[in-house]
């Protein structure tokens, strides 16, 4: 073959694929994709590690093994067993089951959706999902990123990737749920050693990140499709129009079980709707226009009610068999292309499908979704409002709020964690966990740990009765099962029959484990309607979460828990907060004075914050939390111990979410003047604000390349960091921001993008100098080993300063800037 070969499909039998592998890159092949063979070597760690080895050899780059192939519409492309290439559009899919891509496919053309991409992962063993998300995130034909996902191997990259796809693109995806039980994870693990997490622990991945996740294939396509058309409601309320009152209802009922509002429709609507069509019946939602309407009448009504400014979507339920289905579904769509709002229209009769077809593809392109079922079409609707509150979250202003680092107190926490370990233990005592907790200033219940009924008694006086008496029992889980918690105790008497009792029920009921003590705890009145669960728990994939939801007794009952990839932010505690049932008995609640909800939200982060910094910490629960006179407050904790680290490594590796390197700030001076070097978060979005309106417009333009001032959605993007692809440091002092210095990768291999600015008042005092040489030194111990920065032309200063660090000029095509770039090495430690 004449030329350079960009991909060759290998599809042969699994013995023969090592050579043809050789030969493609002898002949300089850059991409292989290898197929599925019968005999299953894709779950042959060495076949697939020799595959690996050549591949690496050539420069070359693989597609699978086993995987479907690949196809690209819109360059007519079809490099897969699928025979027919689906017509362009804006969907890309990326599956790691190609039976998934065969059954989206086939949908995909009953309802004349279009694909800017598909590919296969399959085994993935070079190219997979993060990258393939990298390359549609930032291609200008995809709008919708549709994932099917089995299994997670670099949970970090496929977080940081899919966090970057959504701030562009909507991203929906495919993974099986609870109905599952174990069988999705053990067909992840045969087929790519890893499975995706926990339920829990993935859904907080993706909501973290922006996307919608959907357990089924039903709902997956229905999302699909509501996404394809690039619309997003701005709230939550929808119009139901329909033909009958029996499909209305259906639909009213689906759209209120997926937390759709069906809201009134205002005055001047129903006025509007009265005069087209006179009747004796006052119009409300859901709007039924009769059995006999026409499509003119379908259409007239849905453009009333879009106008209305009390909706934010509408669904259309397609015409009975007494209306025909031509034209009006072609006046539906050009009805919706004239409003901002999305708009859905759903059937039910497969008779109609046809015809539903024969009319989308005469309106190409047309801002409206069809899907073959009110339910899927409700479920949609929902997944576009989910997504809409997802941006405005992420662009929300955040509080001017953080987990202030105490080292000595860090210092004493890792002593304790240490201390535990040094004694060969897995578990911290209840003083232990105690003292702990009151590191990261999370209050517990004062409590004293007793040997003895006489030494009970002497602690019960000291901390005032009433008290608590919690049996003490290695390897005892649930105390309270056999009788190892007696509450209210008023006396000695009434302690020396608990203490009696709980020897006794221990030898009933679990006779190989000893009684060795016991807990005195103080009693404290509280309300046992706001018990809750705080917790860090460990996900065997995704590393260390944080959980909140009901507590007490009756917590594993109920099932109340939510859980956040570590670290959280205070906004996001609030709103993994906000989504338990237990969050309304945090309010005004049957008598009971509102909670402090932000308390609440900052434990959950101080326990983030713990998790993040010393990863030998498995798991740690405290349940009950309670509320008191006096606040919050924890009656019992547990914490248990692994084999990792009591310090975390740089990066921090145990975490899916890269944290930002808090401990690593330094006191700078400038010119007799202490200013503190220090990482950049996300509550310093005030500070940061305050510190550009003191720029100067020249400043500022030479900075940002504008005049323009940022609004606060640009502000809020500049402040959220993700720590994976991106740094940033500021030079502050006493709260206020004087020069803040960034870099993030470029996705060039080794290359990163820095910018610099210092406030006019600190300039010519050695600022962007410090901070450029931080810029480097961390940017290369995160492995970039070329800095690019676009200097506008006539900014001497800072041209002046990049000739003195060693910077060239590079070659670039802007009128406006030079990029001027550095090679830097990467820290013999870590290479």
């Amino acid at each position: 073959m004449p030329g350079s070969i960009d991909l060759a499909v290998i599809s042969l039998r699994a013995d023969r694929i090592l050579k043809a592998l050789i030969d493609a890159g002898e002949r300089g092949v850059a991409y292989a994709l290898i197929t599925p063979d019968e005999n299953a070597y894709a779950s042959d760690a060495t076949w697939l590690t020799k595959l690996q080895l050549v591949a690496d050899q050539y420069g070359m780059r693989l597609i699978g093994p086993d995987s479907l192939g690949l196809m690209n519409p819109g360059l007519g492309v079809n490099a897969s067993y699928w025979p027919n290439l689906p017509r362009p559009g804006n969907i890309a899919l990326i599956t790691q089951s190609g039976m998934i891509g065969t059954a989206l496919l086939d949908y995909a053309q009953g309802a004349e959706l279009g694909f800017s991409g598909v590919v296969s992962t399959g085994a993935a063993i070079d190219v997979d999902m993060p990258e393939l998300i990298d390359y549609y995130a930032n291609d200008k034909n995809t709008r919708v990123i549709a994932l099917h996902i089995e299994g997670i191997r670099r949970p970090r990259e496929f977080y940081s990737s899919l966090r970057a796809a959504c701030a562009r693109k909507h991203v929906v995806i495919l993974k099986a749920g609870s109905g599952s039980g174990y069988a999705a994870d053990r067909i992840a693990c045969f087929k790519m050693g890893t499975d995706a997490g926990s339920e829990g622990a993935l859904a907080a991945l993706v909501e973290r990140a922006g996307a919608t996740l959907v357990p089924s294939f039903e709902e997956f396509t229905a999302a699909v499709s509501g996404f394809a058309t690039n619309r997003l409601p701005r709230g939550n309320r929808i119009a139901v129009i329909a033909n009958g009152s029996g499909f209305a209802s259906l639909t009213a009922s689906a759209a209120q079980a997926c937390g759709i509002d069906l809201h009134g429709l205002s005055n001047a609507t129903i006025k509007d709707l009265k005069t087209a069509y006179p009747s004796q019946q006052i119009a409300v939602n859901p709007v039924n226009v009769g059995a006999t309407a026409s499509p003119e009448r379908y259409r007239k009504t849905l453009q009333i009610v879009l106008q209305d400014p009390m909706i934010d979507g509408a669904l259309v339920v397609a015409p009975s068999p007494v209306t025909t289905i031509d034209p009006t579904l072609k006046l539906l769509a050009k009805t919706a292309a004239g409003s901002y709002k999305p708009v859905i229209t759903a059937w039910v009769s497969d008779r109609i499908a046809l015809s539903v077809r024969k009319q989308l593809r005469s309106v190409p392109n047309a801002p409206i979704s069809a899907i073959q079922s009110p339910v899927a079409a409700a479920l949609a609707f929902g997944y576009l409002a989910a997504e809409a509150r997802r941006r405005a979250d992420r662009l929300s202003i955040p509080p001017e709020w953080s987990v202030e680092l105490n080292p000595a107190k860090l210092a004493e926490a890792r002593a304790i964690v240490n201390g535990a370990r040094l004694e060969g233990r897995h578990a911290l005592s209840p003083s232990e966990t105690g003292r702990l907790l009151a590191c990261f200033e999370i209050p517990a219940v004062p409590l004293r740990e007793v040997g003895t009924l006489e030494e009970a008694g002497a602690a019960a006086d000291e901390l005032g009765w009433p008290v608590a008496l919690k049996v003490t029992a290695p390897g005892l889980r649930h105390k309270s099962d056999i009788g190892g918690v007696v509450l209210d105790i008023k006396d000695r008497d009434g302690l020396a029959a608990a203490w009696h009792s709980m020897e006794e029920s221990l030898v009933n009921n679990s006779p190989m484990t000893p009684m060795v003590g016991a807990v005195v705890q103080k009693m404290v009145p509280h309300s046992s309607v706001r018990e809750l669960h705080l917790a860090i728990a460990y996900d065997n994939v995704l590393g260390p979460v944080v959980e909140f939801g009901a507590g007490g007794i009756g917590s594993e009952l109920y099932q109340d828990k939510k859980a956040a990839l570590v670290p959280i932010t205070l906004s996001e505690a609030d709103r993994l907060v906000e989504s338990t049932r237990i969050a309304r008995a945090l309010g005004t609640y049957r008598g009971l004075a509102p909670a402090d909800r932000t308390l609440i939200a900052q434990m959950l982060c101080r326990l983030s914050v713990l998790a993040a910094l010393i990863p030998a910490i498995r798991d740690l629960t405290i349940n009950p939390l309670v509320w008191t006179d006096g606040g919050a407050a924890a009656i019992d904790a547990d914490v248990n111990l692994n084999e990792a680290p009591v310090e975390s490594e740089p990066g921090y590796p145990h975490l899916t979410v890269c944290a930002p390197p808090w401990e690593e700030g330094r006191e700078v001076v400038f010119g007799g003047e202490a200013l503190t070097l220090r990482t950049f978060v996300q509550s310093d979005f005030h500070p940061l604000k305050r510190f550009l309106g003191r720029l100067s417009e020249k400043t500022f333009y030479l900075r940002f390349h504008t005049s323009v001032h940022l609004s606060d959605e640009r502000i809020c993007e500049l402040a959220s960091l993700d720590y994976a692809r991106e740094a940033a440091w500021a030079l502050a002092k006493d709260g206020e921001i004087h020069a803040v210095a960034r870099w993030r990768l470029t996705g060039e291999p080794g290359e990163a993008e820095f910018g610099i600015v210092v406030e006019d008042a600190w300039q010519r005092r050695g600022l962007a100098r410090v901070l450029m040489a931080h810029i480097e030194t961390t940017a290369s111990e995160r492995g970039v080993t070329r800095l690019v920065g676009h200097v506008l032309k006539g900014n001497e200063a800072m041209q002046g300063m990049m000739t003195a660090m060693g910077y060239t000029l590079g070659e670039g095509d802007s009128r406006d800037t030079d990029p001027w770039v550095k090679d830097i090495s990467i820290p013999t430690n870590l290479l």
